[in-house]
């Protein structure tokens, strides 16, 4: 089974899920997806309560563990659990000997607000000092309710030697995050680096074509960088910046920008891959970790190369330069100096030979697929170990 709390507005970790699922059925596994919705918590009444479970709400727990049971599952593959699922399930699935493999798609279990960012910067404040500086700064959607609740999810997880031997198999999307995780106390040797994968956008492999401007794919908000971007973009005017995107930002720097940025708002995916198609460089200026943005899979697997801050687990995907180009994270003279020299065509051509090269080594369907099999074959072994060292005791 594999199981997601999906978000009120679709995003990436909607998408992943999906495409995981349909890889593990097209390898000949019965595979059954559940998703439980943020939608039900939209009344006070149903927010006060969701707070007050978030350490673990034992009913769902075990409602789903009859559901795995029913269908004789041996593996839930839990995707995002936050707020509705709640560390219970998986204590709850071991106990039932039942595998678990969780993937860590964002840093929610170090930070409240699954980000470790913090007015456009990144924070480590809850990693280096108390938690207690989260409810501070209310960095759950600025509530300090919700923060709590946040901070009780952590407490009954990450911080809960039980959960923490309850998940067989941990994914981390980069070597960067698995770094992190490894500092707050996950084991290591729990850990598999395996990051998103998208299914081949080119049919016959890369064409060389005419490529110009420079694209930006995401939300245009607070850690995304866009602003710095649109200041870069002026000390280019004949060159083009197209802004794909939507946010809560986008009227203010549409508004600011200069006359060579077009925001082209939010668009549709076989738009976004034309646009792809004919960019000659991506550039995703984020000032925070990001997690594993699908836009730069997006891009890559177009053989189009990416700008990127030399922050995070992003200079892990594009193969430390091999597939781009990395600026000093926020500085905008570092960001100018690496559009220059992407205006050399012999540097451009060659970063889409290794963009595409990245894709089709990393990140294409059969690599995803055989290192998911992989991770659950390990997780099986491990969940019967576990089942027979309890026996035995």
């Amino acid at each position: 089974m594999v199981l997601h709390n999906t978000y009120q507005q679709r995003g990436g970790e909607d998408a992943v899920v999906e495409h995981e699922a349909e890889l593990l059925k097209a390898a000949g596994l019965r595979v059954t997806v559940k998703t439980i919705s943020n939608d039900r918590i939209k009344s006070v009444s149903a927010k006060i309560d969701t707070a007050f479970k978030a350490k673990g709400d034992w009913g769902l727990a075990r409602d789903i563990v009859a559901e795995v049971q029913s269908q004789r599952a041996q593996l839930v593959h839990i995707h995002n659990f936050w707020p509705l699922v709640t560390p219970a399930t998986h204590i709850a699935l071991a106990q039932a000997g039942i595998a678990v493999v969780q993937t860590l798609h964002n840093y929610r279990l170090l930070c409240a607000n699954g980000m470790l960012l913090r007015n456009g910067m990144v924070c480590e404040d809850c990693i280096t000092g108390s938690r207690r500086n989260a409810i501070r700064h209310r960095c759950y959607r600025g509530s300090i309710a919700g923060t709590a609740a946040a901070l009780a999810m952590q407490e009954a997880s990450i911080h809960n030697p039980t959960w923490v031997n309850s998940v067989s198999k941990f994914i981390a999307l980069t070597d960067f995050a698995k770094c992190k995780f490894v500092a707050q106390g996950l084991p290591e040797s729990k850990i598999v680096i395996k990051g998103n994968s998208l299914a081949d956008p080119l049919e016959g492999g890369m064409r060389e074509t005419n490529r110009d401007g420079f694209l930006f794919v995401g939300r245009i908000a607070e850690g995304k960088g866009v602003e710095l971007l649109t200041e870069a973009a002026r000390q280019f005017p004949q060159s083009s910046f197209t802004i794909v995107g939507d946010g809560p930002l986008k009227q203010r720097l549409e508004e600011d920008a200069p006359d060579n940025v077009v925001f082209a708002g939010e668009i549709s995916r076989a738009d976004v891959f034309a646009a792809m198609a004919k960019a000659r460089w991506l550039v995703l200026p984020s000032t925070w970790y990001e997690g594993f943005p699908i836009s730069l899979v997006e891009a890559l697997a177009h053989g189009l190369p990416a700008i990127v801050p030399c922050i995070g687990g992003l200079s892990d995907i594009i193969g430390d330069g091999a597939a781009g180009l990395l600026f000093e994270p926020g500085d905008l003279r570092s960001l100018v100096k690496q559009i220059e020299r992407a205006a050399d065509p012999a540097l451009s051509a060659q970063k889409r030979r290794g963009a595409r090269a990245q894709y089709e080594n990393a990140f294409n369907p059969d690599a995803a697929r055989d290192a998911l099999l992989e991770v659950d074959t390990h997780a099986l072994d491990d969940s019967a170990l576990m089942e027979q060292r309890c026996d035995s005791g």
